[in-house]
C-alpha cells in the first residue's frame, strides 16, 4: 500500500466524531466521486458541505478518492450499464493513440445518444456500490482502531 493512502487512511480513522457519523459522510463521499455527474463532483460536494452537517473531511476523502480510477471505473460503468439496457452500441478504442489522434473523440460525439443512458445507469449502479461499500469499510475501520486503541490505554493504565 503506498504511503499517502497509508497517510489518507490513518488520517480518516483519527478524525474526531462517531463512527457512524465518520462512516456515513465518507460513504456518501465516495458515492458522489463515482456518480456520472463527471466534473461536477466538486461543486456538488460544496453544496452538500454547505448544507448538510457531515464530517468535512471523511466527506471530501470519499469524494476525491475516485480521481485516478475515474476512466477505468466509468468505462467499467457504462459497460454495466450497456449489459444492463441491452444496448448493441459498440464502445469505442480507449487508447492513448485514439485519445491523441482524435478517433476517440469522434466516435464519443457519433454514439453518444447510444451510449448515455448506459453510462448514466451503469455508473448510478456503480457510485451506490461504490458508496455503500466505502461506507461498510469505513465503519469496520473505525471500529477496529478505536477498539485497539481502547484496549491499549486499558492495559497501559492496568499496568
Amino acid at each position: 500500500m503506498n504511503d499517502r493512502l497509508k497517510r489518507s487512511l490513518r488520517a480518516l480513522i483519527q478524525l474526531d466524531g462517531s463512527s457512524e457519523a465518520i462512516a456515513r459522510a465518507f460513504g456518501l463521499g465516495v458515492a458522489l466521486g463515482f456518480s456520472p455527474l463527471l466534473g461536477f463532483h466538486s461543486i456538488i460536494a460544496l453544496g452538500v458541505l454547505v448544507f448538510a452537517k457531515l464530517n468535512r473531511r471523511a466527506f471530501l476523502a470519499g469524494v476525491f478518492l475516485n480521481f485516478w480510477t475515474l476512466v477505468p471505473v466509468a468505462v467499467l460503468g457504462t459497460g454495466l450499464g450497456m449489459l444492463l439496457t441491452g444496448s448493441t452500441a459498440v464502445m469505442p478504442e480507449l487508447s492513448g493513440d485514439a485519445l491523441l489522434s482524435g478517433r476517440l473523440w469522434r466516435a464519443l460525439s457519433e454514439d453518444v445518444r447510444h451510449l448515455l443512458v448506459p453510462f448514466v445507469l451503469g455508473n448510478t449502479v456503480v457510485s451506490i456500490v461504490c458508496g455503500l461499500a466505502g461506507y461498510a469499510v469505513a465503519k469496520r475501520l473505525l471500529a477496529r482502531y478505536r477498539r485497539s486503541r481502547s484496549d491499549r490505554v486499558t492495559s497501559a493504565t492496568n499496568a
